[in-house]
């Protein structure tokens, strides 16, 4: 079976040969998170459910549960909080000029459990894919605007959806507002 790889260049490779990476690549969806945390020292993820090979540069953040739409662990995982977190107590962005995600440091990311059936949970994991939705289609809009105007415009609702996922986060974990303070003042 060839599988699409994301390069510079699209190219097919025949995963036959590579059994145990099969599961990681076929899965959909995923999260992929950017091993290169950016120089704002903010973790950078996207999703897909295409079936792509990529370069040791993305690791790969497979959903399991069915109930959870990859769009509410994006959200965290882009969150001001996981991003201090990470960058406050992984090993390697501590000590690292450039500061990297790691898998095994990754999975250790306390990503809020939703119970699904509790009305309140339930909610704000619905709003959060609502935002992080938002938020991508933003970014598209953005990508294509050409009048300056419109640009500046889109980045204004992108700050401002992304502060919305910011708070939405903070309640999610249930942060006092000295918390919130701090990651804030770090970013």
């Amino acid at each position: 079976m060839k599988w699409l790889l994301l390069t510079e260049k699209m190219t097919f490779v025949d995963m036959d040969k590579y059994p145990s990476l099969k599961r990681y690549y076929g899965a959909e969806p995923k999260v992929l998170v950017r091993r290169v945390i950016s120089r704002q020292d903010k973790i950078m993820a996207t999703h897909t459910n295409e079936r792509v090979v990529f370069k040791k540069d993305i690791n790969p953040f497979l959903i399991i549960d069915s109930k959870w739409n990859p769009l509410f662990v994006l959200g965290i995982l882009n969150s001001k909080l996981i991003s201090y977190l990470y960058v406050n107590i992984s090993s390697i962005a501590t000590k690292d000029d450039f500061r990297q995600t790691t898998l095994a440091e990754l999975r250790r990311i306390p990503v809020r459990k939703i119970n699904f059936d509790n009305r309140d949970d339930k909610s704000m994991h619905n709003k959060m894919v609502k935002l992080v939705d938002r938020m991508l289609d933003l970014h598209k809009k953005l990508a294509k605007a050409k009048i300056p105007s419109d640009k500046t415009k889109l980045q204004r609702q992108i700050n401002s959806t992304d502060s919305a996922i910011d708070n939405l986060v903070y309640e999610l974990y249930d942060l006092t507002t000295a918390e919130i303070a701090i990651i804030q003042k770090s970013s």
